[in-house]
């Protein structure tokens, strides 16, 4: 029969036929472009994170007796929040115990001008900012006595500037000290005697970051 060798013959022929490979395959991102694979890293650098976060520290001025308290709270590398909250003593005639007493509260913005330097010894940054402060003064007993027709305290908003330098150490990370020049107006201080806040002072600052 004629039929089974032409069926034959046809089997052959399909089976030596040699399978022609599959094109390859494109992977896609999904965004539309070809992938990189999962292995590499994402080229977009991230941005740097502020060396300290959160200080909590002291206060000294030079010229006048007190001291003070506060916070620096750092949302980036450069831009922070600075708060101070600080308690000074008059004087009257050199005597250090009757001028009565100074209470002020200034938040301010702060802005330090240098990267850090994680491998400097110590890392010097300088800075300066400003802002806003509430103060309250209450008179001492001798201004009392001298004029007793005299307001016994006085309050109300003021403004600050200052600039300086902080001072980090690379064997101490979590220290930070401060040198700085601060200008305040007080409302407070008005018509009061001397040595109150009002003015310019120097001030040496310790803060201690705690992250």
């Amino acid at each position: 029969m004629i039929a089974a060798p032409s069926l034959l013959l046809l089997w052959t022929l399909a089976s030596s036929t040699p399978a022609t490979p599959a094109a390859p395959v494109a992977l896609l991102s999904p965004q539309g472009g070809r992938g990189q694979g999962q292995g590499q890293p994402d080229p977009t650098p991230a941005p740097a994170d502020p060396p300290h976060t959160l200080g909590i520290g002291g206060t000294m001025s030079v010229s006048n007796r007190g001291a003070a308290g506060g916070f620096r709270l750092f949302m980036s590398q450069h831009v922070g929040l600075d708060m101070n909250v600080g308690w000074y003593r008059g004087t009257v005639g050199g005597t250090s115990s009757s001028g009565g007493n100074t209470f002020v509260a200034s938040p301010s913005v702060i802005v330090m001008f240098a990267k850090p330097n994680p491998q400097a010894d110590v890392d010097v940054r300088p800075y300066a900012g400003g802002g806003v402060n509430y103060s309250y003064r209450s008179l001492g007993d001798q201004v009392r006595s001298a004029s007793p027709s005299a307001t016994l305290s006085q309050s109300g908003w003021g403004s600050q500037v200052f600039g300086g330098v902080e001072m980090t150490f690379s064997n101490v990370k979590a220290l930070a000290v401060s040198l700085e020049v601060a200008h305040y107006q007080t409302a407070a201080a008005t018509g009061f005697v001397a040595g109150h806040v009002n003015g310019t002072d120097a001030y040496l600052m310790f803060h201690f970051y705690v992250n």
